[in-house]
């Protein structure tokens, strides 16, 4: 099984953004309430949610956790996040445009 973490936190008005991809026995994600449609924080049992405020970035404060996303699934398709997703998840949209050439002399 492959799992992605991915969350956001604001550090001092800064938003900074960790994302993880590791694989596990299909076990672990049981264990930890875990599955292919993916949780945030708040739909993870209460312990795994102490254990992740103790371990990681988002410490000492839950008010610094802006976004998370937990996952697990048969492919590693778990760190898939498309633009749309973006969108969906922030509000945000992607454009691209073309900068404009250099001329050399």
């Amino acid at each position: 099984m492959c799992y992605s973490e991915y969350y956001a936190v604001n550090r001092s008005g800064t938003v900074r953004q960790y994302f993880d991809r590791f694989c596990v026995h299909r076990k672990h994600c049981g264990d930890r309430g875990i599955d292919q449609t993916c949780q945030t924080l708040e739909q993870l049992d209460k312990g795994i949610q102490k254990t992740f405020f103790k371990y990681h970035h988002a410490k000492p404060s839950r008010k610094t956790l802006v976004q998370s996303r937990f996952c697990c699934c048969e492919t590693d398709r778990c760190n898939n996040f498309d633009s749309q997703m973006a969108y969906d998840t922030f509000g945000i949209t992607s454009t691209s445009q073309q900068l404009p050439s250099l001329s050399v002399m």
